[in-house]
């Protein structure tokens, strides 16, 4: 299992456990609630992009626009690359207890997502492209 799948299996199991405990109106309320992002994560997010780009610019020898960061992604996923605006949304709920791994891992994997839609067109999500 890797740090990703263990990060999701913990929250879906806080989420179980607090739908037993809270109504579920009350629950909706504060999943819907984006929390106040301190400005050093949303750098070191920003960075951590920049330097994917850099790194795919370098590598493949083509330039691509930078996407826009969000950081509105909701539910159990980490993150999610959304192709026509050409942009990555983050789960701040997730990125503020597991930086590291959004840094080296969620990032560069939804960077990726963009530039292989770029590259080939519409593909299967982790297809051999």
């Amino acid at each position: 299992m890797t740090l990703l799948q263990g990060l999701i299996r913990r929250l879906h199991s806080a989420r179980v456990q607090e739908s037993q405990t809270a109504g579920t109106s009350e629950r909706r309320l504060r999943t819907r609630k984006e929390p106040a992002l301190d400005p050093a994560l949303r750098a070191a997010c920003e960075q951590a992009l920049d330097e994917c780009l850099a790194r795919a610019t370098e590598r493949l020898g083509q330039g691509w626009p930078r996407p826009t960061l969000r950081f509105t992604q909701g539910g159990k996923a980490a993150g999610t690359a959304h192709f026509q605006r050409w942009e990555i949304r983050l789960n701040p709920l997730l990125l503020v207890d597991n930086l590291p791994i959004f840094l080296h891992e969620v990032i560069p994997h939804e960077l990726a997502h963009l530039l292989v839609f770029a590259l080939h067109g519409r593909c299967a999500p982790h297809g051999p492209e």
